[in-house]
């Protein structure tokens, strides 16, 4: 499964080319100073290349597949139908949302497969950059729906960053705790996030320092939804089953229908059966999310994202640190900032919200 992020069939270069002269109105070797024929990276949405532009700076160029429109179609169609069978057929398909999740869902790859969200969503993330985690710069002036043109990072993927450190076992841990607290950062404090941390899309460069690529998928939270993860995160470490009940109701789109006794209770059972250690976020999101299922509860698209991210990085950083100890890492990163002024502000909000 790990190929299939970043090592895909190629598309023939001639194709790849004839895309970039209908989008830039130039044959490549207008644009390009350099332009190398053979794919950095096949994936199942574009094709990406190594290219110099005619300032000498460095670059890579993605490229939607060609005939990727028109496949994907095909593909929905299937999928919502297939979502409207299951609402009408299981009842979990319906308590859950099911045909809300495939609309979402679709509507994140259409964003994905038009590469000026993408350069939209690279220009945000670059404005919230942190010194931890590096963002790359894109080139509107080379950039459109099926072309996208930014800086070229000279590194590995994260897949492969544990065989170079290998010997360094400080160097890995402190690497995924960079990494992770950095996901954090974005959820927490900025409601601006990754949402596709898979370890193809996480670079290692050559100084050390961690690099994000691919932003198809980026999230965004509001304030209100940031403050709820913060109550669900302190209800599930402190074990305390009203502060969850608190985080849920500023997570779903439905609060109104809560049964918040029955919701209570059914959390109070959750942390009984589950202890703040080892893969939290598989062992107990899987749970929650049923618990959601069952009282009907449908979290936010991009709060479903949110969850997605987190685990998806977990695994990540496991492939790099496999002693990489989130339930430390989270409630670290829970003390430093809840402290006593973003607590009452957390609780005013929540308040508000609420009522």
């Amino acid at each position: 499964m790990s190929k299939l992020q970043e090592q895909v069939e190629p598309v023939p270069v001639d194709q790849i080319r004839e895309v970039i002269r209908a989008q830039l109105g130039r044959p490549v070797d207008e644009v390009f100073r350099e332009f190398d024929d053979e794919p950095l990276a096949a994936a199942s949405i574009a094709q990406v290349h190594r290219a110099t532009l005619k300032n000498g700076r460095r670059v890579i160029v993605k490229v939607l597949r060609p005939a990727l429109r028109k496949q994907l179609a095909v593909d929905l169609n299937i999928l919502t139908s297939f979502a409207d069978l299951l609402a009408r057929k299981a009842a979990w398909a319906r308590r859950i949302g099911i045909k809300s999740l495939t609309e979402g869902f679709i509507q994140n790859l259409h964003e994905e497969i038009d590469f000026s969200h993408e350069f939209n969503n690279i220009r945000q993330m670059k404005k919230e950059e942190s010194p931890d985690v590096y963002i790359p710069v894109a080139y509107k002036e080379y950039s459109t729906p099926d072309v996208l043109v930014m800086e070229y990072l000279d590194g590995v993927s994260l897949s492969k960053a544990g065989r170079v450190l290998h010997r360094d076992p400080e160097a890995r841990a402190r690497l995924a705790d960079d990494l992770f607290r950095e996901m954090l950062t974005q959820i927490f404090e900025k409601g601006l996030f990754h949402g596709d941390p898979h370890p193809g899309n996480i670079l290692l460069l050559r100084d050390g320092q961690p690099a994000f690529i691919d932003f198809g998928s980026v999230g965004r939270l509001s304030d209100i939804q940031r403050n709820g993860f913060k109550w669900l995160l302190i209800g599930i470490i402190r074990s305390n089953a009203d502060s969850m009940v608190t985080g849920v109701k500023s997570l779903v789109e439905n609060s109104d229908e809560i049964d918040t006794r029955s919701l209570e209770q059914a959390l109070s059972q959750f942390l009984a059966e589950h202890s703040f250690e080892g893969d939290i976020l598989d062992e107990m999101g899987k749970d929650l999310f049923d618990i959601m299922g069952r009282f009907s509860l449908q979290f936010y698209p991009d709060v479903a994202t949110a969850f997605r991210s987190l685990i998806i990085l977990q695994g990540s950083l496991q492939t790099v640190d496999p002693e990489f100890n989130l339930a430390d890492v989270l409630d670290s990163y829970m003390k430093s900032i809840l402290k006593i002024g973003n607590l009452k502000k957390t609780a005013l909000d929540s308040v508000k919200t609420i009522c």
